[in-house]
């Protein structure tokens, strides 16, 4: 397939199969050389107004995905997950006004010329993954039988694990031959991309290979991620790697009725938004009419804010993460926020709390950098009970 390789221009560009190794002797630099060169870069930029490129993706005026950074989206099996990556897709290739319903509010930048790159290694290729392809184009305006320009996909399924990392490096490579412009990459899933998810050197691997994509290539990277089972964080050492790189991280899942079940709601939190404030979440529903996730309507949205479990360990953990630090903040203090925010009593907030220390480190907070943190709380004898969010050190493997 040489003699399709175009041979283009790629700024700040650099050959995918030298990533994370030397350069060959006569063009090597040393490690303070490399510094240094940076060092100066930083300076000279630093030395003028810094002008942010536009996000690629945006909702209600703030920037969701920006250009150049590593995306995440974690949820359990069967919680949508994948259809909203299929959604960002149809997004940054669409042909539709920036208000469509289908898109949920999010819209690219107009002038933007995005590159779609679809990496499965799920769905099967006879039936589930060309279905796929047909929805995200169908979603961005086009025929859904018909190809689209700029648009490339395949799948990994078939590769030996220990290959596939190899393997996702050469398609990238390859597509960078083809086009100037700018790669959006959305891998589902993350952790089927690697020997083993729990290996720190194969986790490590893969996070420096797409961190490299993201500074020298031009590209967007978005990693989608299975949940640990029973637990709230990104699956494997892999996961946990990927949220702390990340600079915008979604979760997804459905929203439990009072005795504990999902109902039809679905919940999709920003975990982690770097440079802005933190969004609402989104409450949505799956529609069969257009195959796809759609903004929950308002009599289904009523049903859930009008039971106390509108308001479940999900929504007050939402609310611990704005309003806890690592600085200890009394029981009545925060009780107080709680009720102002929920207008729940005591008791139920007491439960949810309670829900999440249970899970301590398996219930990921992140704080408002984005790290990743768990509830603490403070019991000493003769002292006022106090919360407060610390860090979580050391990456745990999944169970």
């Amino acid at each position: 397939m040489t003699n399709l390789v175009k041979n283009v221009t790629i700024p700040n560009g650099f050959d995918l199969n030298s990533c994370g190794q030397e350069s060959q002797p006569e063009k090597s630099l040393s490690l303070l050389e490399r510094l240094q060169s940076v060092s100066s870069e930083i300076k000279q930029k630093a030395a003028q107004k810094v002008v942010f490129t536009p996000p690629i993706i945006s909702r209600d005026g703030l920037p969701t995905i920006k250009r150049g950074t590593l995306v995440g989206i974690q949820g359990r099996f069967g919680s949508h997950k994948s259809r909203i990556g299929e959604l960002f897709c149809s997004v940054v290739i669409s042909t539709l006004p920036q208000n469509d319903t289908k898109h949920l509010g999010y819209s690219k930048h107009p002038l933007e010329r995005i590159v779609l790159v679809h990496i499965d290694t799920e769905r099967n290729t006879k039936e589930e993954l060309p279905q796929t392809i047909q929805s995200i184009r169908k979603k961005a305006g086009f025929n859904a039988f018909a190809e689209v320009p700029d648009f490339y996909y395949t799948s990994i399924k078939t590769i030996p694990r220990a290959k596939r990392l190899e393997a996702v490096k050469e398609y990238l490579e390859y597509v960078r031959s083809q086009t100037d412009g700018h790669i959006f990459c959305v891998l589902d899933v993350l952790t089927d991309c690697v020997s083993d998810f729990n290996d720190a050197k194969d986790s490590l691997a893969l996070c420096d290979f797409l961190n490299n994509l993201c500074e020298n290539e031009n590209a967007t990277i978005v990693g989608i991620i299975h949940e640990n089972p029973g637990s709230e964080k990104a699956r494997g050492h892999l996961g946990t790697e990927f949220a702390n790189k990340s600079s915008t991280f979604f979760q997804i899942g459905f929203v439990r009725d009072g005795n504990g079940n999902d109902t039809d709601v679905i919940r999709l939190r920003y975990l982690k938004v770097r440079s802005i404030k933190r969004p609402n979440s989104l409450y949505l529903t799956y529609s069969a009419e257009i195959d796809g996730l759609i903004l929950a309507p308002s009599e289904m949205l009523a049903s859930v804010e009008g039971s106390t479990r509108r308001y479940d360990a999900n929504d007050i953990a939402e609310i611990l993460e704005d309003y806890l630090t690592s600085t200890p903040v009394s029981q009545t203090d925060l009780l107080a926020h709680l009720k102002a925010e929920t207008k729940l009593s005591k008791n139920p907030i007491m439960e949810r709390l309670a829900e999440i220390e249970r899970k301590g480190k398996d219930w990921v907070l992140h704080d408002s950098s984005g790290a990743a943190c768990y509830l603490k709380i403070n019991r000493l004898t003769g002292k006022a009970t106090t919360y407060q969010l610390s860090p979580i050190e050391a990456v745990e493997t999944d169970q």
